[in-house]
């Protein structure tokens, strides 16, 4: 018979699939032939607990955010990355991570890449405002470095590290 961790663990994929008991017994039938999980043997819970992972995990996939969305983020970030993407997708992920809490564009919802496009847009606004002036950006430590750094944006809206120990645009 299914142990209690078993039993435990399929209900709770069950819950995360958001299924109602009836799609849920009738999955179990087509499945395994039993209209409750108690009536599964240990190795049929096994494999009943990965079937159900793996539809999980193709459901999340599908509610990733499409490769439109991606490449659209990646094309806009272009507009307001700092380091004139010299560092490739560097701040683009380290503004995702705090944002957003993922490590990685291709990471993100749809509904968070909506977002972040949202976010990235009021960004270029805020660059086209201020375009024309000298300004200091927020000042952040580098990951990597674990140095100060901010940048500084020019009268031609070109951009340029400042170094935060010195004051001196380098």
């Amino acid at each position: 018979m299914i142990t209690n961790t078993q039993k435990g663990r399929i209900h709770k994929l069950i819950a995360e699939l958001g299924w109602s008991r009836a799609e849920y017994v009738k999955w179990l039938e087509h499945r395994f032939g039993v209209n409750t999980c108690v009536s599964l043997q240990i190795t049929t819970a096994a494999q009943a607990i990965k079937e159900l992972e793996e539809i999980l995990e193709s459901n999340q996939a599908e509610i990733r955010a499409t490769e439109k969305q991606i490449s659209y983020i990646k094309y806009l970030w272009i507009g307001v990355d700092y380091a004139a993407c010299t560092e490739g997708d560097k701040l683009l992920n380290t503004f995702l991570k705090r944002r957003y809490q993922v490590d990685a564009v291709e990471d993100l919802t749809r509904r968070q890449a909506s977002g972040v496009i949202s976010a990235i847009k009021r960004m270029q606004v805020n660059i086209q405002k201020h375009r024309g002036e000298v300004t200091i950006g927020r000042a952040s430590i580098d990951p990597a470095t674990g140095q100060a750094r901010a940048w500084a944006t020019l009268e031609d809206g070109s951009r340029v590290p400042v170094d935060l120990n010195s004051h001196k645009i380098q």
